[in-house]
């Protein structure tokens, strides 16, 4: 299996594209979307996040469509083979906890967004674990680092925990919707 790339090296593929959104953002979306069964090609997606900005050289681009590309076929990989062991991309564990918490935020808040507009229906699902984990990830999208001092044990734990809940949502749903025709809400908000 191809191995993730770290956030930090993503962080400067995007930036060098101009690319407005975080590691985690990106990641979670690609997440959603692949493990719904949406028939996402790599090109497509790179398409998605790709600036097509005429200062950007080719170098600069071939480089970084060489990163985003790997953590494409990384996702593909792992949820075609070991779904059980998906990792999110998230700053490491040195980065400042308040910057992990930010990037777990953040990749909630793209996961929850990419499962809406891809259409799952939580109104007719039959599995109300996944419905209840899906409204807790909105929750997780929600959460802001303490403007208190941050970083002791009990933050640590705490994260710790609120990533591998995030794992088991993407499992649920990846499981529940695996080699299933995806029940699509196509109500318009206006």
């Amino acid at each position: 299996m191809t191995q993730m790339a770290p956030y930090d090296r993503v962080a400067k593929s995007l930036a060098s594209l101009s690319c407005q959104q975080s590691p985690a953002e990106i990641h979670a979306f690609l997440v959603a979307m692949l493990s719904v069964g949406v028939g996402l090609n790599e090109q497509a997606w790179l398409n998605s996040i790709i600036s097509h900005d005429s200062r950007i050289t080719a170098t600069v681009m071939g480089r970084a469509k060489k990163v985003l590309g790997s953590l494409f076929s990384h996702v593909s990989e792992e949820l075609r083979e070991d779904v059980y062991n998906i990792e999110l991309l998230l700053p490491s564990d040195e980065a400042d906890i308040a910057l992990r918490i930010e990037a777990l935020a953040q990749w909630a808040s793209a996961y929850i967004t990419a499962v809406n507009l891809i259409g799952v229906d939580l109104q007719t699902q039959e599995n109300q674990e996944l419905v209840e984990a899906l409204a807790d990830m909105t929750n997780i999208a929600c959460l802001s680092p303490q403007q208190e001092e941050t970083g002791n044990q009990d933050d640590e734990k705490a994260f710790v925990q609120l990533v591998e809940y995030a794992r088991v949502c993407v499992m649920m749903l990846h499981t529940e919707h695996q080699g299933k025709t995806l029940k699509i809400n196509r109500k318009m908000v206006h």
